[in-house]
C-alpha cells in the first residue's frame, strides 16, 4: 500500500507554484491599477470646494517649513503633494 501523501506530492508539478504566484501578483496589480483609475475618474468629476484653497495653502507651508500642525485633518502625503 502506498502513502497518499507521497502520491499527492508526486502528482503536483513544482512548475504550478510559480505560475500561481505570478497570477496572484498580476491580479493584485490589476486591482491596484483599477482602483487608481476609478479614483482618478471620480475625483475629476468633483468641483472645487470652498476649503480647497486652505488645503493648498497648508500644503505650501508644509513644503516650506516642514511643520504639519497647520490643517491637521489632512494626511501629510496629501499636503506635500498638493503643496509641491
Amino acid at each position: 500500500m502506498s502513502d497518499p501523501k507521497t502520491e499527492e506530492t508526486a502528482t503536483s508539478s513544482p512548475a504550478s507554484h510559480p505560475r500561481k504566484r505570478i497570477l496572484c501578483l498580476a491580479g493584485m496589480l490589476l486591482l491596484i491599477a483599477l482602483a487608481i483609475v476609478r479614483t482618478a475618474v471620480t475625483t475629476s468629476l468633483d468641483s472645487f470646494t470652498y476649503d480647497e484653497g486652505y488645503h493648498i495653502g497648508a500644503g505650501a507651508v508644509h513644503i516650506r517649513t516642514g511643520d504639519f500642525r497647520l490643517n491637521p485633518e489632512q494626511p501629510p502625503l496629501t499636503k506635500l503633494w498638493v503643496g509641491a
